[in-house]
C-alpha cells in the first residue's frame, strides 16, 4: 500500500517535515518529479531497524544518569 506524505505524516503523527528529514537518512520512498509515495511495509521495516539505534541511545543516557539528547 502506497502513502503520501501528509498520509503517512498522519499515521506515525509526525509533520511532513520530519519524513523529509527522514527521507534523507535513509527512509524508503518512490519520487517521480515531486510525488513522493511511501510503501507502509517498507517504512515499517525501516522504523523497525533503526528504532533499536534509539533505545541503544535512550540506555546509555539512562546509565550515565543524564536526559537522552534531541
Amino acid at each position: 500500500m502506497w502513502l503520501t506524505e501528509p498520509e503517512l505524516a498522519k499515521l506515525l503523527k509526525v509533520s511532513v517535515r520530519h519524513l523529509i528529514n527522514l527521507r534523507k537518512v535513509g527512509l524508503p520512498h518512490f519520487q517521480l518529479g515531486s510525488v513522493v509515495r511511501y510503501d507502509i511495509v517498507e517504512v515499517i521495516g525501516y522504523l523497525k531497524v533503526n528504532r533499536k539505534l534509539t533505545s541503544e541511545r535512550t540506555k546509555r543516557a539512562s546509565k550515565a544518569g543524564g536526559e537522552v539528547a534531541r
